[in-house]
């Protein structure tokens, strides 16, 4: 089994701990400076995700998935071997998301602030390594004293301590991408790994992709005349027989709970909001990542 960074945004994050989150789409990219080799034919066509299929290459090549069938200059067997880097099924992935010091001790302990979950103010002591615990102090106290001239509600202690409510570190957040593994609270276990076009996703994948897809509230719906003339009338609940005679309603009839968009939709606006404009478009050749949380 092995371990492998990912980075997730703070929308992302919260989706995976309440569940809504068990997929992921990486683009595939080639090895080095190479793009995606070219595609030769095989079984099928460029846009059948079959043909671009991936299985073991075997000890004697290079020991991992498949995807591309085509030739570069290393192969001359018809295929052109690129590892999937998230990994196999079974391997994990632990998640690294944006952070910060919330808090510190004496005894080398530190406790961390997450941005994805800000309600989350009594998390774990955790014992980084030695030469880290003293660096991140250091910059901590620093940053108290700055807060203490900014007026911040820091309190400074006659001891040289430093306290401040629940939630309200002095310390600056760090990026994602500077989470170091012992800092990570979320761990996955890779469950599935294919190749597919980004525009191929399903409504159900969309879903798993962790999309709020919000809904619009059940109604029903009726026909009344008024003035002469038909009108559509709708509620929140269902009409009494005495209501429906009393307004004369009819065709009667009920629109159940329903996505204002498909979950597809959604999801290309949130890939755009990660990739930029004109990457949904672009359809490239995706990883597509299942996974579960586990405990680590």
């Amino acid at each position: 089994m092995t371990e492998r960074p990912i980075l997730f945004s703070g929308a992302m994050v919260r989706a995976i701990l309440d569940g809504t989150k068990t997929q992921t789409r990486r683009v595939v990219k080639g090895r080095g400076s190479r793009g995606l080799p070219e595609f030769h034919g095989g079984r099928g066509e460029e846009n059948d995700s079959s043909a671009w299929g991936w299985f073991f290459d075997g000890p004697d090549h290079h020991g991992y998935e498949v995807l591309a069938r085509g030739l570069d200059e290393r192969h001359d067997h018809g295929l052109v071997s690129m590892p999937c880097p998230f990994g196999r099924v079974g391997d994990r992935l632990w998640v690294r998301e944006t952070w910060r010091t919330g808090a510190w001790r004496d005894d080398g302990r530190v406790a961390l602030d997450y941005a994805a979950s800000p309600e989350a103010t009594r998390t774990p002591w955790l014992r980084p390594p030695a030469e880290v615990f003293r660096r991140l102090a250091k910059q901590g106290m620093d940053e108290c004293h700055r807060a203490v001239r900014r007026g911040s509600l820091i309190e400074e202690h006659t001891d040289g301590r430093f306290t401040w409510p629940h939630g309200g570190s002095p310390c600056r957040w760090r990026p994602s991408i500077h989470m170091p593994r012992w800092a990570s609270r979320i761990t996955l276990e890779v469950t599935g790994v294919r190749v597919d076009r980004l525009n191929a996703i399903s409504e159900e994948d969309a879903l798993a992709e962790g999309v709020d897809v919000h809904m619009m509230p059940e109604e029903w719906r009726a026909v009344r005349q008024q003035h002469g003339r038909n009108e559509a009338i709708t509620f929140d609940r269902e009409p009494s027989a005495d209501l429906i005679a009393a307004l004369r309603l009819r065709d009667v009839t009920h629109a159940p709970a329903r996505p204002m968009r498909s979950a597809v939709s959604g999801f290309s606006s949130l890939w755009e909001s990660i990739n930029g404009d004109g990457s949904w478009k672009a359809n490239p050749w995706v990883w597509c990542v299942s996974f579960k949380v586990v405990t680590p």
